[in-house]
């Protein structure tokens, strides 16, 4: 008898939640009335039926069991999210037995993914809008299910150590030419990438006046054109407690990833100076490391950096 006590106190609770659904309350009032009619009649026919309907219940319950045990769960990601950007993650169950799993809905993150039939390995997406950069961790994962029969919804979590990044909201941008910048790429034809903007000045090409900006800031500008080839430029980032308040430290990494972003996608080499890291950009690897860092960079008790002849974000404008 001890052993039995021991052995029932260890075994785990399969489930963290079970909920009761209107077929099920429906059908345990149709097991009570017909357990009273048993009992009142005598009738060995209505004994029968009833212990039919009872032993229903022992089955769903056996068989729910075994239809959410041996399953795992694996979250895909891709590897830029963005603020305000639309993405999608993918959940990804995994069935570790031979015999098909049925109806489960897994819970991540608020939505919803609903699963059929599960063989072997079964792979549903469902789309994410963001609001808030950093470095989330995925943690507890709802799955839960109403096989066989749809009377009791039961629950289990399942706990995934898998990490994503969300980097910072991307702006268009002005770069200003103050404060003596030197932006040695820029070309003064009509081709190229779109870098950057200046003031409209006698001899330019009336042509690459952009009329919009030009009306928004109130004076005219003409756009600049960046070339790809053998261009390199820094990029000073400050997270000091002296220069920014907190609202206006956001705003500033939205700055710096806005540029960190048109650089690398318009193909320029640069350099990214921080108080943590200090790399040349040159492949997607470190556009990643620098932007999984300004997706998790705080504020800090340090000395600002300073750096005249980098592009700090006093020197960008968002539009």
């Amino acid at each position: 008898m001890k052993s039995l006590k021991t052995l029932f106190l260890k075994r785990k609770f399969p489930y963290s939640k079970i909920r009761i659904t209107r077929q099920g309350i429906l059908y345990i009032l149709v097991l009570i009335i017909i357990g009273f009619a048993a009992f009142n009649s005598g009738n060995n026919m209505i004994y029968l039926i009833f212990a039919i309907a009872l032993s229903l219940m022992g089955v769903s319950s056996y068989l729910a069991v075994r239809n959410l045990s041996h399953i795992d769960i694996k979250i895909e990601s891709p590897q830029e999210i963005y603020v305000g950007k639309e993405t999608f993650l993918s959940v990804i169950l995994l069935n570790k037995e031979d015999r098909k799993k049925f109806v489960i809905d897994v819970e991540l993150m608020g939505k919803n993914f609903h699963f059929d039939v599960v063989e072997k390995n079964e792979k549903k997406s469902n789309s994410f809008t963001f609001n808030k950069r950093g470095k989330f961790e995925i943690g507890k994962i709802k799955v839960r299910s109403s096989y066989p029969f749809g009377f009791f919804i039961r629950e289990k979590e399942i706990t995934s150590n898998e990490v994503f990044f969300v980097f910072p909201e991307i702006r268009d941008i002005l770069i200003s030419q103050k404060n003596s910048i030197q932006l040695n790429a820029l070309r003064q034809e009509n081709d190229g990438d779109f870098y950057s903007v200046d003031d409209y000045k006698e001899g330019i090409d009336a042509r690459r006046i952009s009329w919009k900006i030009s009306a928004k800031l109130g004076e005219e500008k003409v756009i600049m054109f960046a070339n790809s080839e053998g261009s390199n430029y820094t990029i000073v980032f400050n997270n000091s407690k002296k220069l920014f308040t907190e609202e206006g430290f956001e705003i500033v990494v939205v700055k710096i990833a806005s540029l960190v972003y048109k650089l690398f996608h318009i193909r320029l080499n640069f350099d990214f100076i921080s108080p943590k890291i200090n790399l040349k950009c040159t492949n997607f690897e470190d556009y990643l490391r620098i932007m999984q860092y300004l997706s998790e960079v705080t504020r800090e008790d340090n000395e600002p950096i300073r750096n005249t002849k980098g592009i700090t974000y006093e020197n960008i404008e968002l539009i």
